[in-house]
């Protein structure tokens, strides 16, 4: 379970139970997750979030998973469709633009699973693929695609899948 994660439980709990008497307080803890995670975890450099840090974000790894940033996306894009923040959208499309560029295997298909903080595969895992890394992408492609229509500013990238080419 990551932070962003959290971030959509709790925002799901709101929107569930409107009103709630945590409501307050959830709200609280998900702008605290929001920035450590922009604090320590985004890479403003190359794009991307960092899978993980220490408590207090002194010590953040260098690795950045597939999955982790579908979960991303799928929580900015979530943020967006509550808030109408445009900077949830764009990070969201960026985010889903690093994985694109970083971790596609353009050679076989499909999402790699890691990376390192430069964007070059990451030795132990170099060439694994897992089916929830395709599972998670493509809710993700699906949950920014949702969004892309109803937008009034231009797309950072655009999907389309060919299903002549599916089984």
């Amino acid at each position: 379970v990551t932070n962003f994660d959290f971030i959509q439980v709790l925002l799901r709990y709101n929107e569930i139970y409107p009103g709630n008497p945590n409501q307050t307080d959830y709200d609280l803890k998900i702008n605290q997750t929001l920035e450590f995670i922009w604090e320590h975890l985004y890479d403003s450099d190359l794009g991307g979030f960092y899978d993980n840090t220490n408590v207090n974000g002194t010590n953040t790894d260098t690795i950045k998973t597939a999955k982790e940033q579908f979960v991303a996306t799928s929580t900015l894009v979530k943020l967006f469709n509550i808030t109408a923040n445009k900077t949830y959208y764009r990070l969201a499309e960026e985010t889903m633009a690093f994985v694109n560029t970083y971790l596609w295997d353009y050679i076989q298909g499909g999402y790699l699973h890691i990376v390192d903080k430069d964007g070059t595969l990451h030795s132990t895992y170099e060439n694994w693929k897992f089916t929830s890394t395709q599972q998670y992408g493509v809710i993700a492609a699906c949950n920014l695609d949702d969004v892309k229509s109803n937008l009034l500013l231009p797309p950072i990238m655009s999907i389309s899948i060919n299903t002549t080419d599916l089984d």
